[in-house]
């Protein structure tokens, strides 16, 4: 007699054990599935991110560049406003990379470009309250927006 009840009991254990097994594995299954539907998905925005992030990066760097045109070699009175026009572009331009880089954690473009264009447009601005000649700043700007516009146009 101790021994049927023994069976029994060893029977219905067995039992749950196997539905508690099955159970674990249906919600490892789950979780599966649900890791890879949400990765899948944060994949998808990070390339659209990308994107975005890199397409109104051209648009602020290429404004930025067509501002140059505006800029007078003898320092006329526009130059002030010009100026701070390309200076608006580029640091909204710095703005993006630096989001882009605290959200995804990679930096598209080195910072330091921004900081360096911020120098020059110091020193154009220093230069033509003082009435230096400019030339060499503005060269040196447009240099640098060449290169700001080849990093932006080689980004992946």
């Amino acid at each position: 007699m101790y021994n049927r009840m023994s069976s029994l009991h060893n029977a219905s254990y067995s039992r749950r054990r196997n539905r508690l097994t099955q159970l674990v594995i249906l919600l490892l299954f789950i979780a599966v599935v649900t890791f890879i539907a949400l990765y899948s998905g944060a994949t998808a925005f990070r390339g659209q991110y990308q994107e975005n992030v890199v397409q109104k990066l051209r648009s602020e760097t290429n404004a930025a560049f067509a501002q140059l045109n505006n800029l007078s070699r003898t320092g006329g009175s526009a130059t002030e406003s010009v100026l701070g026009k390309i200076r608006q572009h580029l640091h909204t331009a710095d703005a993006l990379v630096g989001q882009y880089s605290d959200l995804i954690g990679k930096e598209l473009i080195s910072r330091g470009v921004f900081t360096a264009a911020t120098e020059i447009l110091d020193k154009y601005e220093r230069g033509r309250q003082t009435g230096q000649a400019t030339l060499q700043h503005q060269t040196d700007l447009t240099a640098l927006l060449d290169e700001l516009n080849r990093l932006v146009d080689v980004i992946e």
